[in-house]
């Protein structure tokens, strides 16, 4: 979600109902005008009673900017049917105000599809494959990954062998021009007029 003005966020409120322990993380594009993690939490509903209730994520001070941006996810069952940030003008004594954060909805006619990957044969070859070094700049990312489901089943892909003739391939890629600006997109503003919408979310399961 974006704001016309630069805000300051105070906390963070969810309606929500999981099966054990998620995180939520917050994003913002400031500093650095770059969407990045700028605090994370993690919220349990099982702790306190079992099915949908609402919590809080308090943010730290420094929580800032015109963008910003929620995320819920780990390894347990989440649903989220609504989402609200508290903020303010930056450096104003305006009143704090809750804003309602948009929620996706999960698609009606959502599906499984099953991939047929063929066996390895018998006769593969072990491939190597060229890896560049992690640069020094690096983020460390967490990704909300399934358990392995109890009925698994081992599949084995086959890879050909490089040719004895392989030559490494350098792709073209122009640098940044010196003279490049920001282009700031025009963001409408909430209506003065708000009200908090509770948005039904479907779990995939």
């Amino acid at each position: 979600m974006g704001f016309e003005r630069l805000k300051e966020f105070r906390r963070v409120a969810l309606d929500l109902d999981t099966s054990g322990e998620v995180t939520v993380y917050v994003y913002t594009d400031l500093p650095g005008e770059d969407m990045r993690l700028r605090h994370s939490e993690t919220v349990n509903t099982e702790l306190t009673t079992t099915g949908r209730r609402k919590a809080e994520v308090r943010l730290p001070g420094t929580i800032k900017g015109r963008y910003m941006q929620l995320k819920v996810g780990g390894a347990a069952e989440v649903r989220l049917f609504a989402a609200r940030v508290l903020a303010r003008v930056l450096g104003s004594s305006d009143p704090w105000t809750w804003y309602p954060v948009p929620v996706e909805l999960t698609p009606e006619l959502f599906g499984t599809a099953a991939l047929p990957i063929e066996p390895t044969p018998e006769s593969f070859a072990e491939a190597r494959l060229p890896i560049e070094p992690t640069p020094d700049g690096f983020a460390e990312a967490r990704l909300p990954i399934d358990p392995t489901p109890d009925g698994f089943a081992e599949a084995r892909l086959p890879i050909d062998p490089t040719p004895d003739g392989f030559a490494e391939v350098r792709l073209p890629i122009e640098p940044t021009p010196e003279g490049w600006a920001t282009a700031p997109l025009p963001m409408r503003t909430t209506r003065e007029l708000r009200t908090w919408v509770t948005l039904p979310v479907a779990i995939v399961e």
